[in-house]
């Protein structure tokens, strides 16, 4: 196993996950499913890294990981959004998503390609439900604490990480070669991103813990 800093954060995340669900096991339903999510994760980001030592291309699984985080995430939206509306929007993008993505993959960007244009889709689809999430908690009947709510710091997270990597990648649609400069700093800012974003995940697990101090 490949231990660069972006797996360990992964790994960290997954194991407080799966603490959490344990020590509180009425967790909502998109919470118990996110440690099954990190270890697809870790398990994607292991063979990307074996068949990259191989000499062998990997950006297929990238790919397919990408389509499958983008529609996870729009599950967990549908969970903690409470807008009907919004709901059957999410509903929608769940079906449609992936058939545009295939679609991308097969007929126009191939399968030797990362797909540029269905992940800056997808970035600004999450990145709006996302803000779209914080303008409806704020404007709930009933006062609560968004720093105690999993969805808070899950959706801030990913407004962070989507919002940093959609720039590069929404410039690369344009681009018929990538200079080498901008691949350096790519990699720098999804490996911030990265630890950045799974150190939110981390607090969304932690939040809905009650410790309390016995005597």
């Amino acid at each position: 196993m490949s231990l660069n800093l972006e797996i360990v954060f992964i790994i960290l995340c997954f194991l407080i996950s799966l603490l959490t669900i344990y020590l509180k096991r009425n967790s909502p339903m998109y919470l118990k499913i996110f440690p099954v999510f990190l270890f697809i994760t870790i398990v994607e980001e292991e063979v990307a890294s074996y068949l990259a030592s191989q000499g062998k291309p990997n950006l297929i699984i990238y790919d397919f990981y990408s389509v499958l985080a983008f529609c996870f995430y729009f599950f967990v939206f549908y969970q903690i959004i409470l807008n009907a509306m919004m709901k059957k929007f999410l509903i929608f993008l769940m079906i449609c998503f992936p058939l545009i993505s295939l679609w991308n993959i097969i007929y126009f960007q191939g399968f030797n390609s990362f797909i540029t244009m269905t992940f800056s889709l997808g970035s600004l689809l999450v990145v709006g439900i996302s803000i779209f999430y914080f303008i409806e908690m704020f404007q709930r009947p009933k006062a609560i604490n968004p720093l105690k709510e999993p969805g808070f710091w899950i959706c801030t997270a990913l407004v962070f990480f989507y919002t940093c990597l959609f720039p590069y990648f929404a410039l690369v649609n344009f681009m018929i070669q990538v200079p080498e400069v901008m691949v350096k700093y790519y990699t720098t800012i999804l490996t911030i991103s990265n630890v950045f974003m799974y150190s939110l995940f981390s607090i969304a697990f932690l939040c809905q813990l009650r410790i309390r101090n016995s005597m």
